[in-house]
């Protein structure tokens, strides 16, 4: 069985650079697959929106998109003042 993709791109596909689009383009597909299962799986609720209309999917999404930088964030924050306090002793 052989797979067949597809990859949207303004780039002008040649022999010299077609693996380097390849490869691009599977990075950024895992990255946004790891970062929707971390929305789905790790207490973001995100969920398909089932009747919910246009006009409240772009805010759900936002929303949820805005915790999970803030939640991101403040773990950053934490582990800084974390490693901090460990190399400065206190």
């Amino acid at each position: 069985m052989r797979k067949r993709h597809s990859f949207a791109t303004n780039h002008r596909i040649t022999k010299e650079n077609v693996v380097s689009l390849i490869e691009a383009g599977r990075g950024r597909w895992k990255i946004e697959n790891e970062h929707n299962n971390t929305l789905k799986t790790k207490g973001y609720n995100l969920e398909h929106n089932f009747g919910h209309g246009k006009e409240n999917l772009s805010l759900s999404f936002f929303n949820t998109q805005y915790a999970f930088k803030e939640d991101f964030t403040a773990g950053l924050r934490d582990n800084r003042r974390r490693n901090n306090r460990m190399t400065l002793g206190k």
